[in-house]
């Protein structure tokens, strides 16, 4: 038994973990938004001008959906007195057609509030709350005229930037429907392939196995540690897909 390698196996699972909890455990405030746009409605450069749409009274060509999502990715609570500039999401180049509405909270007592404000030109977002614990927040469905982009700012005390964390997106139906096995294919078909490459090379030079394993430990090693960080990214992407600790709350998500 290699106990050299077995000391290194073990020695790499106990820095991840350490690591994992350090990071997870350490106090951190951490804002994060994001959001999923979808045209709901257009008219197309064909069309004739007889025909119009309307939203209420007013003539539009185009309606869009924007779901906007936003809460506290941290561990450490942000309270409203932590506002020191509006937290506002602006809609550059685009008109907001109604107040927006909440349609999910993670909970009523941290009396999450939104409104439209109009700014020279263009449309943005308030966003106001009493506080956010760990994975509080809110989603806000905005209907508006199309937009040539999006953006998030504001100031909260220890808050460096508040963060865009990719396009917001139900979770998947299951952890199976999540898993892929090519994820880990890779890892363990390189293994397999650079470990069979060496094995070929030395017993076409008559060399016993034994003395194979013994001359390549340390070659043998690094394989085993870069295939054993390559299965745990893999599991890691796997989890974030269903949201264990990734992207979005249970309770944010929204059915179409």
């Amino acid at each position: 038994m290699n106990w050299n390698l077995i000391g290194i196996f073990l020695a790499g699972i106990f820095f991840i973990t350490t690591l994992t909890l350090t990071l997870k455990y350490r106090r951190v405030k951490k804002l994060v938004w994001s959001y999923k746009t979808k045209k709901v409605i257009g008219l197309g450069s064909n069309a004739p001008p007889e025909l119009q749409l309307m939203f209420g009274r007013r003539r539009i060509t185009d309606l869009y959906q924007t779901d906007i999502m936003i809460f506290n990715a941290g561990n450490e609570s942000l309270r409203r007195n932590d506002i020191t500039e509006d937290i506002t999401v602006r809609f550059e180049g685009a008109e907001i057609l109604r107040p927006p509405i909440i349609v999910a909270k993670s909970k009523e007592a941290i009396r999450f509030t939104t409104k439209a404000v109009k700014d020279n030109n263009d449309f943005s977002l308030e966003l106001n709350f009493l506080y956010l614990d760990h994975n509080d927040g809110a989603v806000i469905e905005v209907l508006h005229s199309k937009s040539e982009k999006l953006s998030c700012s504001g100031n909260v005390i220890g808050v460096k930037k508040i963060y865009y964390r990719r396009e917001y997106q139900p979770r998947p139906p299951s952890f199976r429907a999540s898993f892929n096995w090519r994820d880990f294919a890779g890892p363990l078909l390189t293994l397999m392939l650079l470990s069979l490459i060496i094995l070929i090379t030395s017993f076409g030079r008559g060399e016993p196995i034994a003395s194979i394993f013994e001359k390549y430990t340390m070659v043998f090693s690094i394989l085993g540690g870069m295939v054993l960080g390559g299965l745990l990214g893999s599991l890691v992407k796997c989890l974030d897909r269903y949201s264990f600790w990734g992207p979005f709350p249970r309770w944010s998500i929204i059915k179409d």
